[in-house]
C-alpha cells in the first residue's frame, strides 16, 4: 500500500483505490417491483469478514421500520425493504477518512419478503454523489426467502 492508500492487486491485476462509499444498486428483484436485503456483507477479500463497521448505512427509500440498517443487524428476520419501484440502492459509507476496497458481496434475502435483487450491480463513489460500477450481477431464479448467495 502506498501513502495514497492505493493498493496494487496481483500479478497484472488492475491497480485498485480505496473508496469510501459501496453500494448494492438494484435494477429488477423478485416477486414485485421493490425489493428487500436482510442482510449485506462487503468483504475486501474473498472469503473475508465483513467490514461494515463504523460506518453509516443508508438507502434510496424505506419503508417503516424496514431501514437500511436492519441489512447490517445480524438478524435475518429483519430487513431493508424499499418503498418504490426499482431501481434502488443500499449503500454503506465508510466515513471520514476511511475507506475500503469491496471485492466480494454476501447477500441474504428476507425470508418475510422474498424480494430479493435479481440483477444488481456493485458500485463505489469517492464522494457520494458520482458513481462508478465494479461489477453486474444477476443472481439464480431458485434464490428463495431466507437463503445467503455470496458474490465476486
Amino acid at each position: 500500500m502506498t501513502a495514497r492508500g492505493i493498493i496494487l492487486a496481483a500479478k497484472g491485476g488492475p491497480v485498485v483505490a480505496l473508496r469510501r462509499y459501496w453500494r448494492i444498486y438494484v435494477t429488477a428483484c423478485q416477486g414485485a417491483s421493490n425489493t428487500a436485503i436482510a442482510e449485506a456483507e462487503f468483504h475486501s477479500v474473498i472469503g473475508g469478514v465483513n467490514i461494515c463497521s463504523g460506518g453509516a448505512p443508508s438507502a434510496s427509500t424505506t419503508t417503516g421500520i424496514a431501514v437500511a440498517a436492519r441489512a447490517l443487524d445480524n438478524d435475518i428476520t429483519t430487513y431493508w425493504f424499499s418503498n418504490g419501484n426499482v431501481p434502488q440502492w443500499w449503500q454503506y459509507d465508510f466515513g471520514p477518512g476511511r475507506a475500503a476496497d469491496v471485492v466480494e458481496l454476501t447477500l441474504s434475502c428476507a425470508a418475510a419478503a422474498p424480494r430479493n435483487p435479481t440483477a444488481f450491480s456493485l458500485d463505489w463513489s469517492d464522494d457520494g454523489i458520482t458513481w462508478n460500477t465494479r461489477k453486474s450481477f444477476t443472481t439464480p431464479a431458485n434464490w428463495t426467502g431466507g437463503q445467503t448467495r455470496v458474490f465476486s
